[in-house]
């Protein structure tokens, strides 16, 4: 019975490994919540649904980040922030997603933002760092007016 026990545990841990091993990619929790901004929205400015949105994603890349206990899932949450602020190049686009960057990614870089005896504590904030200082447009304006405030 115990044999049986650690071959299942074994399988187990083997097909876990798999799962990050042969993609190369981390499996993340769920999906991201969708980024849907039409081109007509970027000339006629955000709306209130569309930073919506942009938050939504960004609180699901922070939560990913904040609960990771695999440096992959923190990488693909790093390369998924990227892709989303890239994912249009006009400031419409830009100004808005590094304000919110700033204001729901900012707890993650403050004291007390992580557990302090998480094992990816350093990691993990030098990625959050990392991500938002590949937002130069308007991004330390947003930090520094959300630091001054909180």
């Amino acid at each position: 019975m115990r044999r049986k026990l650690f071959v299942q545990l074994g399988v187990f841990v083997l097909l876990g490994g798999m799962a990050t091993g042969l993609t190369g990619r981390a499996v993340l929790a769920a999906d991201p919540p969708p980024l849907d901004i039409p081109p007509s929205a970027l000339t006629s400015g955000l709306g209130s649904q569309h930073i919506a949105q942009i938050d939504a994603r960004l609180t699901y890349w922070r939560d990913q980040i904040a609960n990771a206990s695999d440096p992959k899932v923190v990488m693909e949450a790093r390369t998924g922030i990227a892709s989303d602020y890239t994912r249009n190049e006009r400031t419409e686009y830009r100004y808005p997603f590094a304000s919110s960057a700033a204001k729901i990614l900012k707890p993650l870089l403050l004291e007390g933002g992580l557990k302090k005896d998480d094992k990816l504590l350093q990691f993990k904030e030098v990625t959050v760092a990392i991500a938002l200082s590949k937002m130069p447009n308007g991004i330390m304006s947003s930090l520094n007016a959300s630091m001054s405030v909180g």
